[in-house]
């Protein structure tokens, strides 16, 4: 007989076991029972009508459970292509019972060796100063309570070759569907400071960003000014200076070129030709900016 109960349960219950089989010497029996996921203790009672009494075998435990399941990757797409300065990988997967879990991280240059990087509860994991131009993947574990685990599939991204101009893509843009990326390298971990200006030169947005790590970094706009409003049409400067200890750099400008259709024009043939030529003058500017770029 085996008497079982539930994790935090007083009720108990005992089942008969029935003999299947001998091997050996030794007898088997065996009893199946529908019982709902958790923990449980158990243990064996036994009796022999050669021996007087009954023989308990000290208690035991088994966990019944799912194994967690709806992995998502909520960051990168699948062999995507991005910088080497920082990367946050997001994911994200659920137990079936509703506990919590734990993650472990997998990542390397080799999809058939990766090595484990991280192990907790967070569901995302920054990854600093990659190497340029290389392949690297990633999976994840899920790990529930009582340790069924499961794998995501494994992912890829590659890392951008070495730059050694500054630029922003897409140019141009339209900051009422899109958002331009400022791709800066930094030669050692740093800071930036980034100021846009009309062409009248104007002030419109500047930030200041600290601790950018070595390597390929980008800064994301929106095509705004400092209070949140939405820039006209134009083509706009952006000088950057790059901050390492007591040295500054400063890069050469360059042309962000923003193209809003719906916000600032009354569609119609005249601003259709604007259209085409403020992409084409905003192509021509950003590719002078670039060729300035050292």
């Amino acid at each position: 007989m085996v008497c079982y109960w539930k994790d935090g349960s007083a009720q108990k219950t005992n089942l008969s076991l029935d003999f299947k089989n001998s091997s050996n010497g030794t007898l088997q029996y065996s009893k199946e029972a529908d019982l709902t996921p958790g923990l449980y203790w158990y243990y064996y009672s036994v009796t022999n009508s050669q021996y007087p009494g009954t023989y308990d075998i000290a208690a035991s435990s088994f966990a019944i459970t799912e194994r967690p399941v709806g992995f998502v990757n909520n960051g990168l797409a699948d062999n995507g292509v991005v910088s080497n300065g920082l990367l946050t990988l997001k994911w994200l997967a659920n137990d079936p019972e509703g506990s919590n879990v734990t993650y472990r991280l997998y990542f390397g240059k080799d999809s058939s060796s990766l090595g484990q990087i991280y192990e907790g509860p967070l569901s995302e994991f920054t990854l600093k100063s990659l190497d340029y131009g290389t392949q690297y993947f990633w999976q994840v574990e899920t790990i529930d309570n009582y340790g069924a685990t499961s794998f995501s599939k494994v992912y890829s991204f590659a890392t951008i070759a070495t730059i050694k101009r500054s630029f922003n893509y897409p140019n141009p843009f339209n900051p009422t569907t899109d958002k331009t990326h400022i791709v800066v390298d930094m030669p050692q971990n740093g800071s930036v400071s980034i100021n846009i200006y009309s062409e009248f030169g104007d002030l419109v947005w500047q930030r200041r960003l600290d601790n950018l790590p070595s390597g390929i970094n980008e800064i994301e706009y929106n095509g705004t000014d400092d209070s949140g409003s939405v820039l006209y049409n134009g083509s706009y400067v952006c000088v950057i200076k790059k901050l390492y200890g007591s040295k500054e750099e400063k890069i050469p400008a360059n042309y962000l070129c923003i193209v809003c259709v719906f916000k600032h024009w009354v569609f119609g043939a005249k601003n259709i030709v604007f259209l085409a030529w403020a992409i084409c003058c905003g192509l021509w500017q950003g590719r002078n900016g670039l060729r300035a770029i050292r």
